[in-house]
């Protein structure tokens, strides 16, 4: 008789964890597939705004890629910017 109060409690939280992991797996998809059209990788990207001290998660460079296109090109410009001076 208890179990029937609890169990749907128990499927919510698996469902909010799962939701999570979607999202991130889609989240990271759109902004490799954006950054790759600008020839870069997303790894490269991730790592130039750690090493910079940019603290920009992956929620937010999704929303300033659909948002503020012209932002998240000149980021993605600097990080090209810094990658071909590494290689020289």
């Amino acid at each position: 008789m208890n179990n029937r109060k609890y169990k749907p409690l128990q499927y919510a939280y698996a469902h909010r964890k799962k939701n999570k992991s979607n999202f991130k797996k889609i989240s990271s998809h759109k902004i490799n597939t954006m950054v790759m059209k600008k020839g870069l990788k997303f790894n490269t990207v991730k790592h130039f705004l750690k090493s910079n001290n940019i603290k920009l998660n992956t929620k937010l460079l999704l929303e300033l890629s659909n948002t503020e296109v012209y932002s998240f090109n000149s980021l993605l410009y600097l990080t090209k910017l810094k990658e071909y001076n590494n290689l020289t």
